[in-house]
C-alpha cells in the first residue's frame, strides 16, 4: 500500500491552489426579484435609473409660497389651491399661496414651504406666517438630495441586505 502522507501539499500550497481555481472558474449569475435577493451577492454595480427625490418636493404638509411675495404682504397671501404627492402642480399664480403636502412636488414660482401649524388662516381666507416667516427654501427636499440619476447604489460583491434592496426599490428596480 502507498504511503498517502508523501503526496500531501502545505497549507499555503492548498490555499494557492485553490485561490488559483477559484480565480480561473467564471461563476453564473442570475436576475433575481428584489424579493428574493436578500443574503445575495451583486454581480455587477447597480445604478439608480432616477435621481431621489426625482423633482424638488415639499417635506411637510403645509403652503408654497414666493418667500419676497410673502414677506411683502403684511395681511397674508390668498390660497389658489392644493397640491398633492403625485400631483404636477399648477405654476403658483403671483401673489398667491398653494396649500402642499407632503411629497408634493414644489410649484414653479415657489421657493418656500411653511407647515401648516405654523400658519394662519385669516378671516379673508389668506395664509399668513403665525410668528416668523420661515427662511427662504425651508422645508424643501431638493431633487437628487438621497442620490443622482447614475450613483452606484450597489457596488459589485455587495453582500444584499433590506438596506440595499431598499434604495434599489425606491430607485426602480423590482
Amino acid at each position: 500500500m502507498r504511503n498517502s502522507f508523501t503526496s500531501m501539499v502545505t497549507c499555503d500550497t492548498a490555499l494557492r491552489l485553490i485561490a488559483e481555481c477559484a480565480k480561473n472558474t467564471a461563476l453564473q449569475s442570475i436576475r433575481v426579484p428584489l424579493g428574493e435577493a436578500a443574503g445575495r451577492i451583486a454581480a455587477e454595480d447597480v445604478c439608480a435609473v432616477t435621481a431621489r427625490p426625482e423633482a424638488d418636493i415639499s417635506a411637510m404638509d403645509g403652503y408654497a409660497f414666493d418667500h419676497a411675495a410673502m414677506q411683502a404682504a403684511p395681511a397674508g397671501l390668498p390660497v389658489a389651491g392644493q397640491t398633492a404627492a403625485g400631483d404636477m402642480p399648477m405654476p403658483l399664480p403671483t401673489g398667491q399661496t398653494l396649500g402642499i403636502l407632503t411629497g408634493a412636488r414644489i410649484p414653479q414660482g415657489a421657493d418656500c414651504v411653511m407647515a401648516r401649524e405654523r400658519m394662519h388662516l385669516t378671516e379673508t381666507g389668506c395664509v399668513m406666517p403665525a410668528k416668523q416667516l420661515a427662511d427662504k427654501g425651508a422645508n424643501i427636499r431638493r431633487a437628487g438630495e438621497e442620490f443622482s440619476q447614475g450613483h452606484i447604489l450597489l457596488a459589485r460583491g455587495t453582500r444584499l441586505d433590506w438596506r440595499h434592496i431598499r434604495s434599489s426599490g425606491v430607485s426602480g428596480y423590482c
